[in-house]
């Protein structure tokens, strides 16, 4: 599992972008739908700071678009060096002591839904704006219309659309998590150097071999041998499987609403039932049939419990 996924939370975030236009009397629909469309279109850098779980972070932030795909680079600023790297469908996670490739890194970045998709489960309300950044905002709430998945409130630029802060609500309409922009520069050109890493710090290890991509090819393939038996409404598995290197061989599945987004995470071996939270990401992981079973993301606890309690794993029996 991803040693910071505060950082990986916020890359999937600050893929949302927008285009450079001005806005004039927009529905809470077309605010989100340029948010959403041009995610890949805007280069900028800037400061942040994340509160999560009583932790409050510094970040510095890079996005720019290069040879058709798109680039980002968040830098862990306090605490640990920590960043993580996206150039394309390749996300890799370095910090100083071990770094580990994401593959395929296609199954947290895969194409959003569209905004009339998840307006069926959340209602959006216009909300007064205000600064960020020192950039007038417009501020839209997202309401769910259930109780498997949590609340939202956007800040987004009013010239260009970008998010420039955002609160994740929970149930009790409390704040869980916040992401703000301090300071953002949209003029200055970025260049592929502003995308290497810093000193110090480890390179991703390389992609599976022939032999490990013949092994999850195998009947014993925990990808192909267990299955979620519930989801909330609305949420649609984005890729079949996703390995990590260097921690082992299990498989994993992310699962997305359009907004909202958790993984569940695979390993035959056994393991502790456990509850962890931070902010608004809760994981929850106990043992079914004799593997282990993981549920990470950004729902409510009783939405990762009910996921996590009805993963099949029948087939792994003797």
């Amino acid at each position: 599992m991803a040693k910071y996924p505060v950082l990986m939370a916020l890359l999937l975030w600050l893929v949302g972008a927008s285009q450079w236009v001005v806005a004039e009397n927009l529905s809470p629909k077309q605010w989100l739908q340029r948010m959403v469309q041009a995610s890949e279109a805007m280069s900028y850098r800037g400061l942040s700071a994340h509160l999560s779980g009583g932790q409050l972070s510094s970040l510095s932030i890079y996005h720019a678009p290069f040879e058709g795909e798109s680039w980002s680079r968040i830098v862990q600023l306090s605490g640990e060096p920590a960043e993580i790297i996206r150039k394309g469908s390749q996300v890799v996670c370095l910090h100083q002591r071990t770094a580990r490739r994401l593959s395929p890194a296609g199954s947290l970045f895969g194409p959003r839904k569209g905004v009339e998709h998840y307006s069926r489960f959340y209602q959006l309300k216009l909300s007064s704006g205000g600064r960020i950044a020192g950039r007038q905002a417009q501020r839209i709430d997202v309401i769910p219309k259930d109780d498997n998945r949590y609340g939202y409130q956007l800040w987004l630029d009013s010239r260009t659309g970008l998010l420039l802060k955002s609160q994740t609500m929970g149930e009790q309409q409390q704040p869980l998590e916040v992401f703000e922009f301090v300071s953002l520069d949209l003029d200055t050109p970025l260049t592929k150097a502003d995308f290497e890493p810093s000193p110090g710090l480890k390179p991703g290890d390389a992609p599976p071999n022939s032999a490990t991509k013949a092994q999850l090819q195998s009947n014993r393939d925990p990808a192909k041998n267990w299955g979620v038996g519930w989801l909330p409404e609305g949420f649609q598995q984005v890729k079949d499987y996703m390995q990590m290197q260097g921690e082992g061989q299990f498989s994993a599945r992310v699962y997305s609403d359009g907004l909202a987004a958790f993984t569940v995470f695979f390993d035959a071996n056994n393991a502790k039932q456990t509850v962890q939270f931070r902010g608004a990401t809760v994981a929850v992981r106990h043992s079914a049939n004799g593997a282990s079973v993981t549920v990470v993301g950004e729902v409510p606890l009783k939405t990762a419990q009910r996921v996590a309690d009805n993963v099949n794993t029948l087939a792994l029996k003797p």
